[in-house]
């Protein structure tokens, strides 16, 4: 049975589009011997993971589930203790979120790369708040096998058993641990489900409603399936990965809340329950158009730039430098127009403009502590981690300044449909605590939440994209070592002729001997001029004949 099909998410763009360039998987070259084409095929294959956000890096640690399973399970009741109450719990960046408990709490609770006893950790994550707790666990949530507390194995199998069975209301306790991998994934799965359901029920003091939040949880849920028709790291990607698993999500929980109750008696389970159950069918639909008159439009700004910016404050100064105003209708509407002018005509009072919410996680984003980065060895740390916001995380790679070249931007305006949560989904995926993979959802993004009068708040979309300097990265680099390989040949055959002019010099023999030294010398240097010749016409690469996109 195929996966969810994708929703019906659409990005209305305000003028003409130009495809990107794309690299090619194949090259041919008359100059490329067979290491040219293995050396081409790695730093392809390198490339092309790097840009469609699939690598993950040194501090991306994967858990067995065996070995995880009690202290998610340990976590998961200490939450249900404490802090299901707490407003936005399960998102990050909170004021009450701090980045170095998380720290001290991953390193009590690890000796070596490895667990302490069951025992030790109950007693550790009971000195921790609720915020804290929360952050450990979707550290390890994202962290399973396949990145992912569910899969869409699981999920397929599920659907499929549940369909031919009529959709009965025991379909998860009857039909989920057959999907389910082991007993340790069924634990971990459940304790998912349990916290969800023990988070709904206090939506009126955390502000976190069932179907939002296990729509978001979508993102921990299932690994997302990407290739290149996926296209490089964006919104409109995110989003095509993350609705079809928030929909899943939702479908999983409703069946797991119609199993709950004994005998299948909806009356007997919380009210709050009882309504999300009465008020969604089942299996419910997925996210499509249909939906649109609940969600809001907003303004999208794309910038193209040849180097990347360090953080999000940057890029909101390029779109400053970027955008012009003095042609209405190259924007989606009058009110893209007047509501971007409004904010970026004048950069100087740009990030006076966010709310104090906006204003507070771009503060967040833009923070880099070295101190958070461990190899799981040095300085008592005895795990991997790298505890940086999403965006701060681009900071170590961000190219050497003296190899930047002059800075060059184009940007598009579109327009986008969203909703409160999806925002979420964005926010959650730039946690601290998640993979450098899961932090590439949604690409290089910022929401930009603006108030422009007194509770009178705007959302804004800002993402960047990288240029390919000519679509021929990799070409480039392969000629520019065919020829340094050249230049070194030149130089071995410069060295060698200058050899045989001083052994002719220093030579005595007799005039006849001499003469025809002088002419088997000679030929030696035509010889060598001429491999010197050679080198320059055979070794130097014409263009690559690489057809565009």
């Amino acid at each position: 049975k195929p996966l969810p099909s994708l929703p019906s998410f659409k990005v209305q763009n305000s003028g003409l589009d130009q495809d990107d360039e794309e690299m090619d998987a194949f090259v041919y070259c008359a100059d490329y011997g067979s290491e040219n084409y293995e050396q081409y095929k790695k730093a392809y294959k390198l490339k092309t993971e790097y840009k469609y956000g699939n690598i993950k890096d040194e501090y991306d640690v994967e858990f067995e589930r065996k070995n995880v399973k009690d202290v998610i399970h340990i976590l998961t009741a200490e939450i249900k203790e404490k802090g299901t109450k707490s407003p936005y719990l399960l998102l990050p960046f909170r004021p009450q979120q701090f980045d170095h408990k998380l720290k001290k709490l991953l390193n009590a609770i690890f000796k070596d790369k490895t667990l302490v006893s069951n025992e030790l950790i109950t007693s550790t994550v009971k000195k921790f708040d609720e915020y804290t707790l929360m952050s450990a666990l979707k550290f390890f949530w994202c962290r399973l096998p396949g990145n992912c507390v569910i899969g869409w194995k699981t999920y397929t199998k599920f659907v499929e058993a549940d369909e031919e069975a009529g959709f009965p209301k025991r379909a998860f306790l009857d039909f989920m641990p057959t999907c389910l991998s082991s007993g340790a994934h069924a634990s971990i799965v459940y304790d998912f489900f349990d916290l969800i359901v023990a988070i709904s029920m206090n939506s009126k003091s955390n502000m976190l409603n069932a179907k939002k939040i296990s729509k978001v949880c979508g993102l921990w849920a299932f690994h997302p399936i990407r290739n290149k028709q996926s296209g490089m790291p964006s919104f409109e990607r995110g989003m095509y990965e993350w609705i079809p698993a928030g929909d899943a999500m939702f479908h999983l929980l409703l069946s797991f809340l119609n199993a709950m109750p004994p005998n299948g008696q909806i009356e007997k389970l919380p009210k709050i329950l009882q309504l999300i159950l009465k008020s969604s069918p089942y299996p419910p639909p997925p996210t499509t158009s249909t939906a649109a008159r609940f969600l809001h439009e907003v303004p999208m700004v794309t910038i193209k730039a040849n180097n990347p910016s360090k953080n999000p404050a940057e890029l909101l100064a390029r779109v400053a430098r970027t955008l012009k105003f003095d042609d209405p209708t190259v924007f989606y509407t009058r009110e893209d127009y007047l509501l971007l002018k409004r904010l970026f005509k004048d950069v100087d009072t740009l990030i006076q403009k966010l709310s104090s919410e906006g204003s507070r996680i771009l503060d967040n984003m833009c923070i880099y502590d070295e101190d958070l980065i461990s190899d799981g060895v040095t300085n008592n740390n005895h795990l991997p981690f790298k505890l940086v916001p999403g965006w701060s995380s681009d900071m170590t790679s961000i190219m050497d300044a003296n190899k930047r070249t002059n800075d060059f931007f184009t940007a598009k305006v579109s327009r986008v449909s969203i909703d409160d949560y999806f925002i979420w989904a964005w926010l959650a995926s730039l946690g601290s605590e998640q993979t450098s993979v899961k932090k590439k959802t949604f690409g290089k993004t910022y929401i930009m939440e603006v108030e422009l009068a007194e509770g009178f708040k705007k959302w804004v979309i800002i993402e960047e994209q990288d240029i390919e300097r000519d679509g021929y990265d990799i070409e480039i680099e392969i000629k520019q070592e065919k020829l340094r390989e050249l230049e070194q040949k030149i130089q071995e055959a410069e060295r060698e002729a200058e050899a045989i002019r001083l052994a002719a010099k220093t030579r005595t023999a007799s005039e006849s001997r001499g003469k025809d030294y002088q002419s088997t010398a000679i030929g030696d240097l035509a010889d060598i001029t001429n491999k010197v010749g050679q080198l320059y016409v055979k070794d130097a690469l014409p263009p690559v004949p690489l057809p565009e996109k």
